[in-house]
C-alpha cells in the first residue's frame, strides 16, 4: 500500500502551513530543493513540507552542501 504524500498547497497555503511568510517562503524554495507538484509546479505535498521542517538540512542545494577534494599534480 502506497503512502500518501497529499494534500497539497499553493505557494501561499505553504508558507502558511510552515508559519513563514509568502515571500519568505518564496526565498525558502529557491534557496533549498523542495519539490514542486502539479503541471505547473506550483503545489507542494503536505508530507514534503513536514519532512523539510523535520531536516532542512537534507533539502539544501548542492552549493552547500560541496567538499572540496585535493587536487594531485605531477611536475
Amino acid at each position: 500500500m502506497n503512502e500518501s504524500i497529499g494534500p497539497f498547497y499553493n505557494c501561499k497555503e505553504a508558507a502558511d502551513f510552515c508559519g513563514y511568510s509568502h515571500s519568505y517562503f518564496e526565498k525558502i524554495v529557491n534557496r533549498f530543493k523542495i519539490r514542486r507538484y502539479g503541471p505547473s509546479k506550483n503545489r507542494f505535498a503536505r508530507a514534503d513540507l513536514e519532512a523539510f521542517m523535520a531536516n532542512p538540512e537534507l533539502y539544501a542545494t548542492g552549493a552547500s552542501r560541496k567538499t572540496r577534494k585535493p587536487i594531485t599534480l605531477e611536475v
